[in-house]
């Protein structure tokens, strides 16, 4: 059973200079039929991947030029190397986040938010949710991330667990989804 928390609205923080942006992609073992399918997540750029946290943008605006670019492109990302499955995602920084996926098979849900976090969060930890279109369809979204929390005592990193709600597209037929990826704080980078 699944929590259901809303991203709750609100303006980025002045001192966001990140961003994040990934793409969801779906692959597997074989052709037809497919017997394992993987939902796998791949910053779109080097920096969407390193531990510097994200491209840098200008700070506290939202950086429509550079999500544009991004939904825009027809490919995983301009420089991507594919990964072994991975479905959770990093942040090392306070920044914006985009999320989109690959293929025209599916699409965020139409009927209710397309992310919910698990937990509630006292700090609004993720807000700002903004949805965006390609060809139609509910393909991406943004929200921004307050800065990570830092690592545990034990050298672990605090995770949150988080809800992506899809639906495969065939036709006029729907058929909806929950993925649960974690968001990994990787915090304690200064001046982030």
């Amino acid at each position: 059973m699944s929590t259901e928390n809303k991203l709750p609205d609100g303006d980025p923080e002045q001192d966001i200079k990140h961003l994040k942006r990934l793409s969801i992609y779906l692959e597997s073992d074989s052709l037809i039929p497919a017997r394992k399918l993987r939902i796998n997540i791949l910053g779109y750029t080097a920096a969407d991947r390193d531990e510097s946290g994200g491209t840098v943008v200008s700070p506290g605006k939202w950086p429509v030029t550079q999500i544009d670019e991004f939904l825009a492109a027809p490919s995983l990302g301009m420089d991507a190397v594919l990964p072994a499955s991975q479905l959770d995602f990093p942040i090392q920084a306070k920044c914006f986040v985009t999320l989109k996926l690959v293929g025209d098979f599916w699409q965020f849900s139409n009927i209710r938010d397309p992310i919910t976090t698990k937990e509630k969060h006292a700090d609004y930890r993720y807000y700002g949710l903004r949805t965006h279109r390609i060809g139609g369809r509910m393909a991406a979204f943004s929200f921004c991330a307050r800065k990570p929390q830092p690592e545990q005592d034990n050298g672990s990193y605090i995770r949150h667990g988080i809800n992506l709600y899809i639906d495969f597209l065939q036709d006029t037929f729907q058929l909806p989804v929950i993925v649960d990826p974690d968001i990994e704080n990787k915090g304690g980078n200064p001046g982030t």
